[in-house]
């Protein structure tokens, strides 16, 4: 096991480089595996630990501590598992937190110019990142599995319900006399880990007085998780940020930063309005299609080619049925992958002749258990295939099929999809959720690859920290208004049977959003053509787009 190392393959002579540079990894050269992101690899650590630990003999303090390690994973092993795209919570935790740091940084770059002036005193605001936080700590504690908590409480002997509860007690998510004791709730978790480093150089830095004053909160969490630290790691943090600002503390005072009192939930009341986020009225969806019409933006045809694959000689293990699929769902998985291995074989015959120096690479995004890129790894063993996931069992199942049919071309990378760094010829993703799809389509573009994208849940597109909308310039300079875009993607997802009344409106909205997709790569030097998966029974989701860099 190496820490930001290089995937070697010892079977050949090839090998897959993959960087990580500001993100910490651990490869596995063995399974030809690299896990990547703070989460991930923490993730990874605790668990392998704990088969360590289930390893030897049991005895009372292996349990204890076996039981420790499973409790930071939190309920049902789903602590900072979604995305940074699309979780507040992981993005403060991976993304937010981390970034001040920077802050401190330019503050303190700023006080060293001013080293010997005469200047009045500065006032410098205290990252909000912080204040948000402790907004989010003064706030009732979401609790996912509500029964539980209420009869552990019972059992110690405390109050965790108003004294009025609501009718339906399995639906409260917001208990008002729970406090936070740790980032998310009374239990410690991968969460806190994660946080503590970057608020005990803040606390370090700015010092105990301000957080006192100001995030009273932060710094009992800071407090209680340090403890717990001090039993089992010393922390020697370099004090270089801390000493300018203690040597220049008579020349500056922080200052509170006027920040909303939310928590960091996404279904926090105070952040979600539902009348807000109705985006499926009827007459905004008609008002949306018409502004397109307006502006003289004409939807890609699609192409009506009749993709055709046979499945005859293809090994068990490489098929649907060998990935432990239900038979409801074996068919139409069959000609979702017959269909995207079509295009993926065209575009392979278009762009091998590219690679003169090296093998060529193909990296399946958000690979689920690796249907789409071990097909394609059995059909073109002269590639090296990526599968990029961000979920460990899935990837597990994959590589149990991996190493059945004996794949030595074969690489997988367990992160979110934006960790994945390094040089690639060609991007593949099969019913990429939302934002996912605009993601592979955007690293293809950084990279200048190929790609061939299947999307889906076009109602959970959003903006994010890597992703503004619209995609396309032509469609950024008619001005459509973000929320007239919302509505087009959330109108997408009326793609029901043939016979529903609102199937044909979900389709030409869900071309409209993908010509938006088809005319961002054309802008960045793509040939690009809008294809679909036959038959349209397989999926209602049933667009491909197919994009060969010039």
């Amino acid at each position: 096991m190496i820490l930001n190392g290089v995937i070697k393959n010892s079977v050949d002579d090839h090998h897959v480089e993959v960087q990580t540079r500001k993100h910490p990894s651990v490869t596995i050269a063995e399974k030809r595996m690299v896990i990547c992101g703070v989460s991930s690899v923490l993730r990874f650590m605790l668990k392998f630990t704990g088969t360590i630990i289930e390893s030897r003999n049991n005895n009372v303090e292996d349990l204890d501590l076996l039981c420790q390690f499973k409790q930071y994973l939190g309920f049902r092993g789903g602590c900072l598992q979604a995305c940074a795209e699309s979780s507040i919570w992981t993005k403060f935790c991976e993304v937010d937190m981390l970034d001040v740091i920077d802050d401190i940084e330019k503050i303190c770059q700023k006080l060293t110019c001013k080293l010997g002036s005469t200047e009045e005193n500065t006032s410098f605001p205290i990252p909000e990142t912080i204040i948000r936080f402790e907004n989010h700590l003064s706030l009732p504690v979401k609790v996912h599995n509500f029964r539980k908590v209420i009869q552990n409480s019972k059992k110690a002997g405390i109050s965790v319900l108003p004294e009025d509860p609501c009718e339906d007690q399995g639906r409260i998510e917001l208990v008002t006399d729970l406090k936070h004791e740790f980032a998310e709730g009374t239990i410690m978790l991968l969460s806190d880990l994660i946080l503590f480093p970057s608020l005990y150089v803040c606390v370090s830095c700015i010092g105990r007085e301000v957080f006192e004053g100001m995030a009273p909160r932060t710094l009992k969490w800071y407090d209680r998780v340090n403890s717990v630290f001090l039993s089992s790691v010393n922390f020697d943090i370099d004090c270089y940020y801390s000493s300018i600002l203690h040597t220049n503390q008579t020349k500056y005072e922080w200052a509170m930063p006027d920040v909303p009192v939310q928590s960091l939930y996404s279904r926090d009341p105070n952040r979600y309005k539902p009348t807000l986020r109705q985006f499926t009225r009827q007459y905004e969806i008609d008002e949306a299609v018409q502004f397109v019409k307006n502006q003289n933006i004409e939807p890609l045809e699609i192409n009506e080619d009749e993709p055709c694959f046979e499945w005859t000689d293809i090994p068990l293990l490489a098929h649907p049925e060998g990935g432990n699929l239900p038979l409801t769902r074996q068919q139409r998985k069959c000609h979702q992958l017959a269909s995207l291995t079509y295009y993926v074989l065209q575009v392979y015959g278009e762009k091998r002749k590219d690679c003169n120096s090296r093998r060529f690479r193909i990296v399946d995004f958000c690979s689920g258990g690796g249907h789409l890129g071990i097909l394609i790894a059995y059909l073109l063993p002269e590639c090296d295939v990526i599968l990029v996931e961000n979920k460990d069992e899935s990837l597990r199942r994959a590589q149990e099929r991996i190493e059945g049919l004996g794949l030595s071309n074969m690489f997988c990378y367990q992160s979110n999809l934006d960790y994945f760094e390094g040089d690639f010829d060609l991007g593949l993703a099969l019913h990429a959720c939302g934002t996912a799809t605009d993601l592979v389509i955007a690293k293809c573009v950084k990279v200048s690859a190929s790609f061939v994208c299947c999307p889906c849940c076009y109602g959970a597109v959003q903006e994010n920290h890597m992703l503004k909308y619209p995609r396309s310039h032509i469609f950024q300079e008619s001005q459509i208004p973000l929320r007239y875009y919302f509505i087009l993607s959330h109108a997408s997802d009326h793609t029901h049977d043939a016979a529903h009344e609102k199937t044909e409106q979900g389709k030409q909205c869900m071309t409209l959003i993908d010509t938006d997709r088809c005319l961002y790569a054309e802008e960045n030097g793509y040939n690009v053509k809008l294809c679909k998966i036959v038959p349209e029974t397989a999926s209602p989701k049933n667009h491909i787009l197919v994009g060969v860099k010039k």
